[in-house]
């Protein structure tokens, strides 16, 4: 995964369009499955002695939810990555595969956000009330 500073004319635009495999995010975790391939869509131009390359890359995870640990699917995607580069040849397989670890969620939610299960765990919760009174202990050194 690299573009060459020579293989373009000074101005000349081209397509990057990849479709990376699976393991390319070398994730090895039992709560983290990355089993989706992983789409890069961009361009990089040459504007003098600089390579400017944009693109956007996204795929898909499974990952436990927040509610009731089932595996479920996630949508990971970046936004639009621009990188400038005076290097003869730039690499960037390793720009994407840190972005796209960033980019996955901390938290998920099955069902489309729409869990069976939160309301199980919304009765469980303390309800607040608007006559309930907080206990501030710093109240008396003011």
């Amino acid at each position: 995964m690299q573009i060459a500073l020579d293989q373009l004319q000074d101005g000349e635009t081209i397509a990057i369009e990849e479709s990376l495999p699976p393991g390319f995010l070398g994730i090895d975790e039992t709560d983290l499955v990355s089993n989706r391939p992983i789409y890069l869509k961009g361009d990089a131009s040459r504007v003098g002695d600089h390579l400017i390359v944009r693109f956007v890359a996204q795929t898909e995870v499974f990952m436990p939810c927040s509610f009731c640990n089932e595996m479920t699917l996630v949508p990971s995607k970046t936004g639009e990555m621009v990188y400038e580069s005076d290097d003869q040849i730039f690499e960037y397989g390793k720009l994407v595969r840190e972005e796209m670890i960033l980019m996955i969620p901390h938290f998920a939610e099955c069902a489309g956000g729409h869990c069976p299960h939160r309301s199980l765990i919304d009765q469980l919760r303390k309800k607040k009330s608007a006559s309930s009174s907080y206990h501030t202990p710093f109240s008396e050194l003011f």
